[in-house]
């Protein structure tokens, strides 16, 4: 299990994070019929109206920290919120491989944000902490990501993941063999071991992982 930590100041700013990891060896390929049906099914079991996401209780904890450290919610949305809202919507799922739809079935029913990330990309150890400003990567589908005040991971390298938007460097690709996925809580560990546990199934029954390892991370075990 690669080393990760929380940051004296985002431990200072909130004593409800915990991150629920797990690390695998993976085999990354195209979503299976039988998986494309389950996500379908829990897309219509999480139809919701735009107004109510809001009052989610894990998605209104990530909003309510977002604004402790100054940043608009509205404008910089948690990933499980995103996919929520496209959704109600009516705009549907996209697609991109077993690993990564994985991680959005476990935000979807979760309600987390969870990040999946390549480990080969990354170096040991990685922290949780608050972006400076200047601090940015290019993201996922969205150009570059600009991190001041927000909640970042970064290695040695520098940045590479948000709740809201992750790097194109630690992307999963059809190359990634080894794996780091990340629930993020902001409103302590109800619920996470529960989606670690699925993750874990999931990925052994998708995505061939094998030499799984967990591990909770939260402030009270540091």
């Amino acid at each position: 299990m690669i080393d990760i930590f929380l940051t004296p100041e985002i431990m200072s700013l909130s004593s409800d994070i915990v991150l629920g990891c797990i690390t695998s060896d993976v085999v990354v390929a195209p979503s299976d019929s039988s998986f494309v049906s389950l996500m379908e099914n829990e897309s219509i079991r999480q139809h919701y109206l735009p107004n109510a996401l809001v009052d989610l209780p894990r998605i209104s904890a990530l909003r309510k920290f977002y604004k402790t450290i100054g940043n608009d919610p509205a404008r910089y949305r948690g990933s499980a919120e995103a996919l929520l809202r496209r959704l109600a919507q009516g705009k549907g799922l996209y697609y991109v491989n077993n690993v990564v739809d994985i991680n959005n079935l476990l935000s979807l029913q979760s309600h987390f944000s969870v990040g999946a990330y390549s480990t080969e990309k990354l170096m040991s150890p990685v922290y949780f902490g608050i972006g400076k400003t200047g601090d940015s990567y290019p993201g996922i589908g969205k150009g570059i990501v600009n991190l001041g005040q927000l909640p970042t991971f970064f290695d040695a390298h520098g940045p590479f993941g948000s709740p809201t938007s992750d790097s194109v460097r630690s992307m999963i690709t059809l190359q990634t063999k080894k794996l780091l996925m990340i629930v993020i809580s902001f409103s302590g560990p109800d619920g996470v071991s529960d989606t670690m546990a699925l993750g874990c199934e999931l990925l052994g029954k998708f995505a061939n992982a094998r030499n799984i390892e967990t591990k909770m991370v939260e402030r009270g075990a540091l």
